[in-house]
């Protein structure tokens, strides 16, 4: 089997991104895997398996131009390769939509979407365009199936817009226990990042956009604290690092916050295991969210918003789940 992958940012890790273990499993399953993408750190020398073949595309770090820029880019590279081959393609999340639609026409090969992610209506008005956007994609009959990590967003969303339940596959998310379990010592990252603090918080999240937004949200509630000499917060990198640095500026916290490295994704249970306590305050409706699993893993102490289905995977007696502010 050969499979065709589109995947806006890969890696977010030097070694990797938290899609990984799917790139890895597709590997593990086919003769022959070939990525599209646009996101590698800069510099960044990450292991892949002999079987894939990435193709690296154009992207921008303008919201809705990025998305144009990147299906213009697959189909650009898809006519200059010209021998591309596949039996399925897979286009994770909704903004590869377009490209896969192409691909589909030209391989002739059945098209699989996996939801990650849907904005939510209720929220800003760009949100509420993003919603017509991804219900206009999602509703395409190019599309063969889907696979969905829960049945949150179909029952929330797919459902309500016409998507058969016979289109869908449930598979839920997980997470690699010999990896990420509370034998792991956070002891090198503490003497790393502690500095003369006692208290370390950790958000071992990529930054972009959604994660950006739920960073700030804990910069904000920090900085309400009176006590913060004896805390330090390490936030994890990427594009939007820069957005999130003007907010600590903003806030006067400089001396409180740290961020990690680009690093392999195996290393992360390091990070987790060296925290104190892990905050995770999701501002969209997450659904079985992987760093909830990875955290809960670890058997670390949990903050988290009562958004999407966090509650359901993690009760109030296991963390403390906080009601957001309206955003």
């Amino acid at each position: 089997m050969k499979i065709v992958a589109v995947y806006y940012q890969y890696p977010l890790y030097e070694n990797g991104s938290y899609i990984q273990e799917q790139i890895d499993a597709f590997c593990e399953r086919a003769e022959k895997v070939t990525l599209f993408a646009t996101y590698s750190p800069k510099g960044s020398k990450f292991k892949k398996p002999k079987n894939l073949e990435i193709v690296w595309v154009r992207g921008s770090k303008i919201p809705f131009i990025t998305d144009i820029i990147f299906n213009f880019s697959i189909i650009f590279h898809f006519v200059r390769l010209g021998k591309i081959q596949a039996d399925i393609i897979n286009v994770i999340c909704a903004r590869g939509i377009p490209a896969g639609i192409f691909l589909r026409s030209k391989l002739k090969k059945p098209l699989v979407v996996t939801v990650e992610i849907i904005n939510e209506v209720e929220k800003s008005f760009r949100d509420k365009i993003f919603n017509r956007l991804q219900k206009f994609l999602f509703t395409r009959k190019s599309i063969d199936g889907f696979v969905c990590w829960s049945h949150y967003h179909f029952n929330r969303y797919l459902k309500k817009w016409g998507i058969s339940q016979k289109r869908v596959s449930f598979i839920p998310g997980g997470i690699n226990l010999e990896l990420f379990n509370p034998k792991v010592s956070g002891r090198e990252i503490r003497k790393k990042y502690i500095g003369e603090a006692k208290k370390l918080i950790v958000f071992a999240k990529p930054m972009y956009e959604y994660n950006r937004k739920s960073a700030e949200l804990l910069l904000e509630a920090f900085a309400l604290m009176p006590k913060k000499s004896e805390t330090k917060i390490l936030f994890g990198s990427g594009e939007q690092r820069d957005l999130l640095e003007k907010r600590i500026i903003e806030l006067k916290l400089q001396k409180y916050i740290d961020f990690m490295e680009f690093v392999p994704l195996s290393e992360i249970p390091k990070y987790l295991a060296a925290a104190d306590l892990i905050v995770l305050p999701f501002t969209y409706h997450a659904t079985t969210a992987r760093s909830l699993l990875e955290a809960m893993s670890m058997r670390k102490p949990i903050i988290a918003t009562k958004m999407g289905e966090i509650p359901k995977v993690i009760g109030d007696k296991e963390a403390i789940l906080v009601k957001p502010r309206k955003t």
